[in-house]
């Protein structure tokens, strides 16, 4: 395991920026809407040529969307354990929101690192937003296999 692997895409640095999406969105998102969003906050060059992507658009960046659903599987997890968030079910599936305490631990943290990610979360959810699971997820099955040829 390098210096790395113990900074990046940890469920701790995910969980943050799923709180940003949550306060952002002002509705219940359903996981998978969740791991898109995320990933769309970090790269937001992917649906706007007029975008910065927060990381670096390296080649085969995609392919960070695979290997990191682990990852945001258990940030999800580690929400609702530490109640940062409220989870609900409903025949669609499970839902999330953040909650007074998620929103506390938000207003906590400061620098420039969340304010873009508060910026570029607000692109996401402008654009996709109107889009049910179904068609982000044909978005992105359209555009994993650019995403993750070289660039």
């Amino acid at each position: 395991m390098t210096n790395t692997d113990l900074i990046y895409n940890t469920p701790q640095e995910i969980a943050i920026r799923l709180l940003v999406v949550l306060l952002v969105s002002k509705n219940k998102l359903s996981k998978d809407r969740l791991i898109f969003f995320d990933f769309l906050t970090i790269h937001t060059s992917t649906f706007s040529d007029t975008n910065k992507s927060i990381h670096p658009d390296n080649p085969y960046f995609g392919l960070e969307f695979f290997s990191k659903n682990t990852n945001t599987e258990k940030a999800v997890h580690l929400l609702v354990h530490k109640k940062l968030i409220n989870s609900f079910h409903d025949e669609g599936g499970y839902y999330f929101e953040i909650n007074n305490m998620g929103k506390y631990i938000l207003s906590l943290i400061n620098g420039p690192y969340k304010n873009q990610v508060v910026i570029h979360a607000g692109k996401v959810i402008e654009e996709f937003s109107s889009l049910t699971d179904q068609d982000i997820r044909k978005y992105f099955d359209l555009n994993l296999i650019k995403w993750s040829a070289e660039q």
